[in-house]
């Protein structure tokens, strides 16, 4: 496969997709920088790696049961895709700053320099075409079907019905003609991932170790170019367990219920394979909220 192929075949689409992200993450960062759930959110990183995967879990619990219940029409899903793109434009006009970024990386540790052409390397591997199996047997399949024919299931193929959340970002991004969002958006999952690794690693050493193996784990390198939604389900766990090692018993515990209950609910109907991983954080959880409960007992 040529260069050409690889990112220039449909630029349209690459740009779509890149400023759709743009727009998620200058919503992530609105909300969640003048609300409680970012000061919840900024117990285990800092609320802009995050920003992303935040979004997007909202993004997925507005038009997953406006998809899955109502068969909600295209033209509402470009609107919205319209409404992220103008959100990525102001982002770029308005936060980038390139100076800043460039005297930043010649002022960072060697350690820091090959964590960000790492972290560069794997961004481009995000941008090209789609080319898994998977995702083109299973999760392009079943999004271009609901495109096609506004259905969602295919008695024909099997396969249709395991349609679940993550599939609705999928046909969010067919509608819009923007290929490369699911890529994009995994590959900030994992930004996300290190950003929690930054807040709780204690030495730098184990930092860029950690983070180190994430950027060139061969299974992650392999989600990030598909549309398998494992590494945002992942990247949102990873919250979720951070979380419930650090709750504030100053902070209401409604807004660690809601996050957890987005987290919690996209993550179980998603893949039944995060059944396990959400029950033990349903556990811990109960747990924790009774311990919550009692020492607020004690204290009046």
């Amino acid at each position: 496969m040529a260069i050409n192929d690889f990112i220039y075949n449909q630029p349209i689409s690459l740009i779509i997709s890149i400023l759709i992200v743009s727009g998620l993450y200058f919503v992530g960062v609105q909300l969640l920088k003048k609300s409680k759930i970012g000061e919840v959110i900024s117990l285990v990183s800092n609320y802009k790696y995050q920003a992303v995967v935040f979004s997007t879990y909202l993004l997925i619990l507005v038009i997953y049961p406006l998809i899955f219940f109502f068969k909600i029409n295209n033209f509402y899903l470009k609107l919205l895709g319209i409404l992220l793109i103008l959100a990525g434009i102001l982002n770029i006009f308005t936060t980038l700053d390139l100076k800043k970024i460039i005297t930043n990386i010649k002022k960072s540790t060697y350690q820091d320099k090959i964590l960000i052409v790492s972290i560069i390397l794997l961004f481009f591997w995000s941008l090209g075409p789609i080319t898994n199996a998977d995702s083109l047997a299973y999760h392009s399949r079943v999004s271009l079907n609901y495109l096609n024919y506004k259905e969602i299931y295919d008695i024909l193929y099997f396969q249709s019905f395991l349609f679940g959340p993550m599939d609705s970002l999928t046909i969010f991004s067919f509608v819009n003609g923007a290929e490369q969002l699911f890529p994009i958006i995994q590959f900030f999952s994992i930004i996300g991932l290190i950003g929690i690794l930054k807040k709780n690693a204690n030495d730098k050493d184990i930092f860029f170790l950690l983070s180190l193996i994430i950027l060139s784990s061969p299974l992650l390198l392999h989600y990030v170019g598909s549309l398998k939604p494992d590494i945002i389900l992942i990247s949102g766990s990873a919250i979720a367990f951070s979380l419930i090692l650090k709750i504030n018993k100053k902070i209401n515990l409604s807004y660690y219920l809601f996050i957890f209950g987005a987290i919690l609910t996209i993550n179980l109907i998603s893949k039944l394979s995060f059944i396990l991983s959400g029950s033990v954080l349903l556990l811990f959880l109960f747990f924790q909220k009774e311990i919550f409960n009692n020492s607020n007992k004690t204290k009046f």
